[in-house]
């Protein structure tokens, strides 16, 4: 650990560790919900979204998650050391929080990796199954085609952004991990793999600015008042070529162009 925490007692460090290990998997574990969300307005399963219409539904839906993450971290809090320790490297001397693994318990450890794993399985397995069924109901809807480019836009760039924290989070722990039990030496140039979780909240905006057009040409409006914002709206059918007619949906469209 870097920065002002160097300069509190240990036991912020203790603290900062005990928050990220409870955060980092129930992050993951709740990435489903939102791809589950869209799936069921998109695909019109209306039994789902009756679900998450009710705050009770949404408490049961959750706690168990919670109880997880809690667990997780609570296991990994008991199996850890953190110290201050003065580094005097190739770079600028300065006081980091070192933190060790204990000998002991070794195999809590491995359990709680297997059990991170199988999480992250079974949670990447709902969000590309939801998001294939999704964009596979865009390609046969019979809604407009901007709408259903957009809708493919926010897709795909959700998709993006559930990958990040596999690669700028599990990517790095999972490395710590197994140097740990090949007992393998990481010295300084551990921090260049920890360096990934810096990026995190930097990615995400940054896909949803690439994937998503509106996004995009809303931030070149912002810096370039000369463009013109044109909002038409249209009343246009929203539901599957097999029903319809049957339903129609209110479609806000959004132009931005040069004068």
């Amino acid at each position: 650990m870097l920065g002002l925490i160097t300069n509190l007692d240990i036991s912020f460090a203790y603290a900062a560790n005990l928050l990220f290990m409870f955060l980092f998997p129930l992050g993951i574990l709740i990435l489903p919900l939102g791809f589950v969300y869209r799936y069921a307005l998109i695909c019109g399963k209306r039994w789902l979204v009756n679900l998450y219409d009710h705050s009770r539904s949404i408490i049961c839906i959750c706690l168990p998650l919670i109880i997880v993450s809690l667990a997780v971290c609570v296991g990994v809090e008991d199996l850890v050391i953190c110290k201050k320790v003065r580094l005097d490297s190739t770079f600028l001397p300065d006081t980091v929080v070192i933190i060790l693994f204990k000998n002991k318990m070794l195999w809590l450890l491995g359990l709680i990796c297997f059990t991170l794993c199988v999480s992250m399985a079974i949670s990447y397995s709902i969000i590309f199954l939801t998001s294939y069924h999704i964009l596979k109901t865009l390609r046969q809807n019979a809604s407009a085609q901007r709408t259903k480019v957009l809708q493919r836009q926010l897709t795909v760039a959700m998709l993006v952004q559930a990958l990040v924290p596999m690669v700028c989070t599990a990517v790095p722990l999972f490395t710590f991990c197994i140097t740990h039990f090949a007992k393998v030496p990481v010295l300084d140039y551990g921090s260049l793999a920890m360096a990934l979780l810096n990026w995190q909240p930097c990615l995400n905006p940054i896909i949803s600015l690439y994937f998503v057009k509106p996004f995009w040409n809303g931030l070149l409006h912002l810096y370039n008042p000369s463009m013109t914002t044109v909002s038409t709206l249209k009343v246009l059918p929203a539901v599957s070529t097999k029903n319809a007619g049957k339903t129609k949906r209110s479609v806000v469209t959004t132009r931005c162009s040069a004068p």
